[in-house]
């Protein structure tokens, strides 16, 4: 999956079955956390910054599952994080990390 296929995940909202009057996108999401890596990791790699930007590229499949029900149901969760990690095997829409790389 090239870069282009994962488009469509930036614009997914999260938090949708939440009355909130302002809404996230796995963009807006994302790039947040690599904001907070770049604070708080001396020398933070590429490949960290990238896997901040792709860790829920998976969502343009599956949503923005609320947490609450992914804690209801554990057989959910697994079959979710199964579905999650499938969508994130295609090339170009997860990025694997070595321990070393996160300190």
């Amino acid at each position: 999956m090239k870069l282009v296929d994962i488009q469509p995940a930036g614009a997914v909202t999260r938090y949708h079955t939440i009355h909130c009057p302002i809404q996230q996108t796995v963009a807006h999401h994302s790039w947040g956390v690599a904001m907070v890596i770049m604070a708080l990791h001396n020398n933070p790699s590429m490949k960290l910054i990238q896997a901040a930007l792709l860790h829920d590229a998976h969502e343009h499949v599956t949503g923005d599952v609320p947490s609450p029900a992914k804690r209801m149901d554990v057989a959910f969760r697994a079959e979710l994080h199964r579905l999650e990690e499938s969508v994130a095997e295609k090339p170009g829409s997860y990025v694997s990390l070595d321990d070393d790389e996160l300190t």
